[in-house]
C-alpha cells in the first residue's frame, strides 16, 4: 500500500484541496474512466493548432510508470505530472524540461513564462537536466512507442497532456507554439509528440496500480532504481525540513 500512496501523491496536485466545482472552474477534470470519445475530440482540437510535424499517441499506465524510472537528478514526482514539456535538440539530447507544478498560477492558467523561460527557444528549463544520462530514444522505448516518424535533424518536443487539467493544458500548449513560430522558420519546425495520459489516471483512479501492478511491469532494474531513488529523495527532504 506505500507504493500505491507514493504514486498517488506523485500525481496530487496544488489544487487537490478545492471542491468539485471550484476545481471545475479552475479547469480541473475528473477522470474516473477513460473516455476515448473525448481523448479523440481533445487530441483533434490540439493537432489542428500547431502547423508542424506532429504525431498523437495514447500512452498507456505501464508506458508512463516505466518512463519514471528513468530519470537521474530530476525529482520522481515530476514524472507523472498531468502537463509536461520536454525539449530534445537534433542530438536527441534533453535539453529543456517543464512541468505544471514547477509553474506558478491561478485560475486555469499557470505561468510558463515566469522568469521569461520562454523568451527563446529552446526554452530555458525549469529543472535541471544536465545530469540526465537518457534521450528521446529511451524515452520512447519505455512508454512502449515503436512506430514514430521523426526526420533527420529535427528537434523534438514532447507534450504529456490529459482532460485532468483541460484549461491548463490549452494554455501550456498555446505557450509552446507561440515560442515556436516567435523563434523558429517553418522549415525547422519540430516535431511534436502529443502524449496523453488519460489512461494513467483512470487506472489511478480505480485501484488498477497497486504494488503487484510496479512489480509485474517494472524490469528488476527499473525497480531497484526507482526504489534507491525515491529512498534518497525522502531523505533529502528530511534533511531539508529540519533546516
Amino acid at each position: 500500500m506505500k507504493t500505491i500512496r507514493f504514486f498517488l501523491a506523485l500525481v496530487s496536485i496544488s489544487l487537490s484541496s478545492c471542491t468539485s466545482i471550484l476545481m471545475r472552474f479552475m479547469g480541473v477534470q475528473h477522470v474516473a474512466h477513460f473516455d476515448e470519445s473525448r481523448y479523440r475530440q481533445n487530441a483533434s482540437a490540439l493537432l489542428a493548432k500547431y502547423p508542424g510535424p506532429k504525431q498523437d499517441i495514447l500512452i498507456a499506465d505501464t508506458g508512463l510508470i516505466r518512463y519514471s524510472t528513468l530519470f537521474d537528478s530530476l525529482e520522481s514526482k515530476f514524472a507523472l505530472q498531468p502537463i509536461q514539456m520536454l525539449y530534445f535538440d537534433a542530438d536527441k539530447k534533453l535539453r529543456s524540461f517543464h512541468v505544471n507544478c514547477l509553474a506558478p498560477g491561478g485560475v486555469g492558467k499557470l505561468k510558463w513564462n515566469i522568469d521569461d523561460r520562454f523568451a527563446n527557444y529552446i526554452p530555458k528549463t525549469a529543472a535541471p537536466v544536465d545530469y540526465e544520462q537518457w534521450n528521446v530514444d529511451d524515452l520512447t522505448e519505455k512508454l512502449g512507442i515503436n512506430e514514430l516518424d521523426i526526420p533527420e535533424g529535427k528537434d523534438v518536443v514532447v507534450f504529456f497532456w490529459s482532460r485532468l487539467l483541460h484549461k491548463q493544458v490549452k494554455h501550456a500548449h498555446k505557450e509552446i507554439i507561440t515560442n515556436i513560430k516567435n523563434h523558429v522558420k517553418p522549415d525547422d519546425f519540430p516535431v511534436i509528440l502529443y502524449l496523453n495520459t488519460d489512461k494513467v489516471y483512470a487506472s489511478l483512479n480505480s485501484g488498477g496500480i497497486d504494488s503487484t501492478f510496479l512489480k509485474n511491469v517494472l524490469t528488476e532494474d527499473e525497480y531497484k532504481k526507482h526504489r534507491l531513488k525515491v529512498a534518497g529523495e525522502k531523505r533529502a527532504q528530511a534533511v531539508a525540513d529540519d533546516m
